[in-house]
């Protein structure tokens, strides 16, 4: 697992007003949890270097006032929603022998047999919430796509992790689909509805043909008779 450090000091500082100079001060507040909160700030250039490893997974060194360090992860990011600046981080204690839960990332491997067969892959979730011990966060969770075929799903009741770890999200949720490209399934179906109508029509005609066929009997008949 990656581990970036970053410089963390204790703050003071609470209530809008205070909050407010300190980010005049170039500090961006924070929360660490996962014990007693402790109130905390980064300097705008800790902050950048956070947030440019936003879409990646990793952990955090955080060393408090240069003598206290705590390993923790990024929970989550506050932006203004006018300015759209950083303003405030929430930062997870990762405790030894308490569970975390955590977000992961998805690898695929493989490519799907429906793929090669001209299907796509329409992916619907990135990244899975787990559960366990800090010492047993994977880097990512691996998923075998290669036996895919056209029609098939990957649920997350199908991924195998690795003892320890907890998955949170619902089982029947789909990670993603092999479907046909677009405009494939309608060109079938048109097809399908033009040989149905072709059929009807066949049979419709096949009825008065039928009708004229027995009235002309009955007619042989009663000229029989009349013989």
């Amino acid at each position: 697992m990656k581990y970036l450090e970053v410089n963390a000091y204790t703050r003071e500082e609470k209530g809008k007003n205070k909050v407010k100079k300190l980010r005049a001060q170039n500090f961006i507040p924070a929360i660490l949890y996962g014990g007693e909160p402790k109130l905390i700030k980064l300097t705008i250039a800790d902050v950048d270097r956070l947030y440019n490893m936003r879409h990646e997974n990793f952990l955090v060194h955080l060393n408090i006032d240069e003598k206290e360090k705590k390993d923790a992860f990024l929970k989550s990011i506050q932006y203004d929603p006018i300015t759209n600046k950083i303003i405030h981080l929430d930062f997870v204690e990762l405790i030894e022998g308490k569970t975390i839960s955590i977000k992961i990332p998805l690898e695929l491997k493989g490519t799907p047999e429906g793929v090669k067969k001209g299907g796509i892959v329409e992916h619907f979730i990135w990244d899975i919430s787990i559960e366990c011990l800090p010492r047993n966060i994977p880097e990512h969770i691996e998923a075998d796509i290669s036996h895919l075929e056209i029609g098939d799903s990957l649920h997350i009741q199908d991924l195998k992790v690795p003892e320890g770890i907890k998955i949170l999200d619902r089982p029947d949720q789909v990670i993603l689909t092999i479907g046909l490209p677009a405009g494939v399934g309608a060109e079938e179906e048109v097809a399908a509805e033009e040989a149905e109508a072709v059929e009807e029509a066949a049979e419709a005609e096949a009825v008065p043909e039928a009708e004229k066929k027995e009235k002309e009997k009955e007619e042989f008949k009663e000229e029989k008779k009349k013989e």
